[in-house]
C-alpha cells in the first residue's frame, strides 16, 4: 500500500465579487462545505473585492482580477492605459496560475466572460454556475455571454427558470445543463423567540405586531417600490392592527429611485409603517423577527433570502413568472400569485393576519421543505457529483 495519498482534484473557483449578495454568499458556503470535507484543493479569483474577500481568504489564497483603488483607476483611465494594463495583468495571473496545475475551472455567474477567454489558454473544462435570468444576462452583453458560450463545457442552472432560459433563450443545450437549486445552511443556530424580541425592541416596532419582511439590493429589478405598493395596499385592507413592513439590504445610491420610493410613503402616511435597515451583517435574524417574506421581484432566479426566511418557519409570498421561487414555494408553503399583482399578494398578506393557524402551518412546510432538499449537504452533493462527471469525460 502506498504511504502517499492521491493529490485532491484543484480547482480554481471564480466569484463575480464579494459583496454580500446571493451568488457570493453561495459560493462562499460552497468552499466552506468543501473545505471542511477536505475535497479539493481550492484557489479562489474574485473578479472585484467587498466586504465577504476576508471570509474567501479564511478558505484558500484569494487573487482579486479588477485593480484594487479608485484612485489608481482614475489615473489609468486618464491616461488610456486601460489596454496596457489589462495586458499586463492577464499575462501574470496565466504566468501564475500556470504553475497551479489546475483540474477544473469553476466559474460561479455569467459575468466572467473575458475571465474565461484569459484562462482558456490553461486548457482547461470549465463549468459555469449560472444565477441569472435573461435580463441580467442582456445587462451584461451579448459580447461577454458569447464569450462565456465559447468557453463553457457544462452548465449547472440555478433553477428550473434558468434552464428554460438558458434552453430556449440562449440556445445552450439542455444535454449541457443541470439543474442543483440554490442552496443554504438550513438548519441556522439562532433563536427566532431572541431575535423577535432583540429586533423588535431595536426598530421600535411592538412585539405583538404584524411584520412583513421583503430583502436584497433596492431597486426596480428587486421590486423596492412594489414593496412600498403592497404596504400601502395590506394597510388600506387592514388598518385595525399593527402591520409593520421591513425591507433588509442595502438601498441604490439612485436619487430618483429614493425620491420617487419617499414620495410614496409620505403621500400614505407609511414613513413609520415601513422601515430600511440598511445592509446589516446578520439579515436573518431580522427574517426570524418577522412573520411572513414577501419576495415581491419582478425577476429573480431564485433567491437565498427566501431559502434563510423559509429556514426560520417562515411563509413565502411570490409572483408567478419572475423566476424560480414557484418552484419552492409551491401550494404549501405560502403563496404564489400573478405576476406583479401587488393587490392579490395583499390580500393574501391580510389573510394570514387573521389566521394565525395557517400562517403556522405554512411557515412549518416551509421550514421542512428548505431543511430537507434545500440544505448545503444535498447541493454541495450534487455539484460534487458534477464536478466528477465534468473531469471524467474532460
Amino acid at each position: 500500500m502506498s504511504l502517499f495519498s492521491p493529490p485532491k482534484t484543484k480547482i480554481l473557483f471564480i466569484g463575480h465579487d464579494a459583496s454580500r449578495s446571493g451568488a457570493p454568499i453561495l459560493l462562499l458556503n460552497l468552499l466552506r462545505h468543501f473545505k471542511n470535507k477536505n475535497q479539493f484543493s481550492i484557489r479562489i479569483l474574485l473578479r472585484s473585492t467587498g466586504p465577504l474577500e476576508k471570509y474567501f481568504s479564511e478558505i484558500a489564497p484569494v487573487k482579486v482580477f479588477s485593480l484594487r483603488g479608485k484612485i489608481l483607476k482614475k489615473i489609468i483611465n486618464l491616461l488610456r492605459l486601460n489596454w496596457a494594463v489589462n495586458k499586463i495583468r492577464n499575462q501574470f495571473l496565466l504566468n501564475d496560475y500556470n504553475s497551479e496545475n489546475f483540474d477544473l475551472i469553476y466559474s460561479n455567474t455569467i459575468v466572467n466572460g473575458d475571465i474565461l477567454k484569459v484562462l482558456s489558454k490553461l486548457k482547461l473544462p470549465i463549468i459555469t454556475h449560472v444565477h441569472e435570468l435573461n435580463n441580467v444576462i442582456a445587462h451584461y452583453g451579448q459580447n461577454n455571454w458569447e464569450l462565456i458560450k465559447r468557453y463553457t463545457n457544462y452548465y449547472i442552472a440555478g433553477s428550473l427558470a434558468v434552464k428554460e432560459n438558458l434552453a430556449l433563450n440562449r440556445g445552450i443545450a439542455r444535454g449541457k445543463i443541470e439543474v442543483v437549486h440554490e442552496f443554504i445552511p438550513a438548519f441556522p443556530a439562532v433563536s427566532i423567540s431572541d431575535c423577535r424580541h432583540g429586533v423588535r425592541e431595536q426598530l421600535g416596532i411592538p412585539l405583538n405586531a404584524f411584520v412583513v419582511c421583503g430583502s436584497g439590493l433596492s431597486g426596480r429589478r428587486k421590486g423596492t417600490d412594489l414593496f412600498v405598493q403592497l404596504a400601502e395596499c395590506v394597510l388600506r385592507k387592514k388598518n385595525d392592527m399593527d402591520i409593520f413592513f421591513l425591507w433588509v439590504g442595502r438601498r441604490l445610491k439612485n436619487a430618483k429611485e429614493k425620491h420617487d420610493i419617499d414620495k410614496f410613503l409620505d403621500l400614505h402616511g407609511l414613513r413609520s409603517r415601513v422601515i430600511f435597515t440598511g445592509e446589516v451583517d446578520n439579515p436573518l435574524d431580522y427574517y426570524a423577527a418577522s412573520d411572513v417574506f414577501a419576495m415581491v421581484s419582478r425577476e429573480d432566479p431564485f433567491p437565498l433570502v427566501c431559502l434563510l426566511a423559509a429556514s426560520v418557519g417562515k411563509p413565502v409570498l411570490c409572483f408567478d413568472g419572475a423566476g424560480g421561487m414557484p418552484e419552492f414555494v409551491e401550494n404549501d408553503s405560502g403563496y404564489v400569485v400573478p405576476y406583479l399583482d401587488v393587490n392579490t399578494m395583499a390580500e393574501k398578506i391580510v389573510d394570514l393576519t387573521n389566521h394565525p393557524e395557517e400562517l403556522h402551518r405554512l411557515g412549518s412546510c416551509a421550514q421542512r421543505k428548505a431543511q430537507q432538499k434545500y440544505d448545503i449537504n444535498v447541493g454541495a452533493e450534487r455539484i460534487l457529483q458534477i464536478i466528477d462527471k465534468v473531469l471524467k469525460f474532460s
